[in-house]
C-alpha cells in the first residue's frame, strides 16, 4: 500500500493498483503497480504538490491500460490530467509503427510537456533504466541514446532529478 495524508494521492494510487492489477514488469515479473509507486516516491523527494504526486502514481494508466485521459480528467481534474497526457506516448508500442518514428513522434509530443511533467518523467527513467541495463544490455544499447535525447529535450523539470538523471547516463555510456 502506498501511504500518503492526501486523498487525492490514496485515491491516484487505488486506480493505479486497480488499472495495473495482473500486470507484471518486464523484467523483474514483480507486480507493475511497484513502479509508479517508485517514480511517485522518487518524485516526493522533490516536490509536496499532491497533483504531482498523484499524476506520477498514474503516469502509465492511459498508455498500459484501458484507462483514458478523459476517465483521469473526470476523477482527479485537469492538473494532474495534464500531466499524465503529456507523460504518455502518443504512439503506441503496437509494433504498427517503425521504432525510430514513434519515438521521434513521442519526443515531439514529450518536448511540449509542462516542467512538472518532466519530473514525473525523469523519475520514470530513474526506475526504468537500471533495469532495462541490468535484464537486456542488447535493447539498453538502444534505449540509453534515447533516454540521453530525452534528457536533451527537457529543460525545465527538477534540477535535481535532472542532475541525478544525467550523471547514470554518463556513467552508463562510459561503460558501453
Amino acid at each position: 500500500m502506498f501511504l500518503y495524508s492526501d486523498s487525492m494521492v490514496t485515491d491516484a494510487f487505488s486506480m493505479a493498483n486497480e488499472a495495473h492489477a495482473g500486470q507484471r514488469r518486464k523484467y523483474t515479473g514483480e507486480p507493475f503497480i511497484a513502479h509508479p509507486v517508485r517514480v511517485a516516491i522518487k518524485v516526493m523527494s522533490v516536490c509536496n504538490d499532491p497533483t504531482v504526486i498523484a499524476a506520477a502514481l498514474l503516469h502509465d494508466v492511459v498508455e498500459d491500460t484501458d484507462v483514458t485521459i478523459d476517465r483521469v480528467m473526470h476523477e482527479f481534474g485537469a492538473g494532474v490530467a495534464r500531466l499524465v497526457a503529456a507523460v504518455t506516448n502518443v504512439v503506441e508500442n503496437d509494433g504498427s509503427v517503425p521504432r525510430r518514428v514513434k519515438f521521434a513522434t513521442n519526443l515531439k509530443h514529450l518536448a511540449a510537456a509542462p516542467s512538472d511533467a518532466q519530473t514525473i518523467k525523469f523519475a520514470d527513467m530513474l526506475d526504468n533504466v537500471p533495469s532495462i541495463v541490468l535484464h537486456d544490455s542488447k535493447f539498453a544499447s538502444v534505449y540509453i541514446p534515447e533516454k540521453i535525447m530525452v534528457l536533451g529535450i527537457l529543460k525545465e523539470g527538477d534540477p535535481t532529478l535532472r542532475a541525478e538523471l544525467e550523471g547514470y547516463l554518463a556513467r552508463l555510456v562510459m561503460e558501453l
